[in-house]
């Protein structure tokens, strides 16, 4: 895989768990900021089961023409800590690279040059340097920290031994 995307949801109102207004069009200015780091991959694109991921992962795929392709839900990025960053990594690399846990290839099942994934503060605060370290075998460009709602981590494939961490935003 050549990058793994982490995006936090967008701001949502607390008795719907809706997006609000502003969490739309922020999303959907991220959506558009996302486009140039994606152009020429092959992506598919998971989200946590919240509503405010589903719907932002929503706007995503319609930004980016996936809007025909089904969002899958994995319960796994709605709340992740340290402990459970294994089995989040597996989910990862088990929808992207069409092999099964033993890694042998799955006949038919489509390979991705990215993943996209929409998640949560616990998946975005930490586990950029997890999957640099643990799944590209690399270290990250610089430190990771809390992104605002409505951003994202780019995680790239690593040179030299080393992944370039790029953080993409609604104003960038």
């Amino acid at each position: 895989m050549k990058a793994i995307v982490l995006v936090r949801h967008g701001d949502y109102n607390e008795g719907t768990y809706n997006l609000t207004n502003d969490g739309k069009i922020l999303v959907a200015r991220l959506a558009e900021n996302l486009k140039p780091h994606l152009d020429g991959m092959t992506f598919r694109i998971l989200s946590s089961p919240a509503k405010r991921a589903i719907q932002s992962a929503e706007i995503i795929a319609k930004s980016t023409g996936l809007e025909d392709k089904p969002i899958e839900i994995h319960n796994i990025l709605q709340l992740s800590y340290w402990s459970e960053y294994p089995a989040l990594l597996a989910m990862i690399e088990q929808n992207g690279d069409g092999k099964d846990e033993s890694g042998a290839e799955i006949e038919g099942e489509e390979k991705f040059d990215a993943l996209v994934n929409v998640t949560h503060f616990e998946v975005v605060e930490e586990f950029p340097r997890y999957v640099a370290e643990n799944y590209f075998h690399a270290k990250l460009s610089q430190d990771c920290h809390v992104i605002s709602k409505g951003c994202a981590w780019i995680v790239k494939a690593p040179v030299d031994g080393v992944c370039e961490l790029i953080q993409v935003s609604y104003n960038s």
